[in-house]
């Protein structure tokens, strides 16, 4: 999926952000998503922080709202925009858009927190 989007001046935030992604193999159902060998590249400059995002997949799955990536990364930055995520060269954690993740340079694991219920 590629993907631009600008914001125009004016309009509630301003600021910019991209994203390049592709696989060799991907497969997706009603319970999930499978990637093999994937690469994404991605930026976000705003008022609310600035985050580049470089990664090399090779496996990233995604169940039932818990997603797991094993591959290279060095995600770097730091936004407070829809929650806080602080990253340095692959090491971070982010809970924002309603997930939370944990990130090293080798793997990360998220979990969407929207899925979570509290009785």
């Amino acid at each position: 999926m590629d993907e631009l989007t600008l914001k125009l001046a004016g309009a509630k935030d301003v600021g910019a952000s991209g994203q390049v992604s592709s696989s060799v193999f991907g497969y997706r159902d009603s319970d999930g998503e499978l990637k093999l060998l994937s690469g994404t590249a991605s930026g976000e400059i705003s008022k609310n922080g600035i985050v580049g995002r470089a990664s090399a997949d090779l496996y990233n799955v995604k169940s039932d709202g818990v997603q797991v990536r094993v591959g290279v990364a060095a995600d770097t930055g730091i936004s407070i925009e829809d929650g806080l995520e602080v990253k340095a060269v692959g090491f971070g954690l982010s809970a924002r858009n309603g997930k939370v993740e944990f990130s090293t340079p080798i793997f990360s694991i998220s979990k969407d927190s929207e899925d979570c219920v509290i009785q």
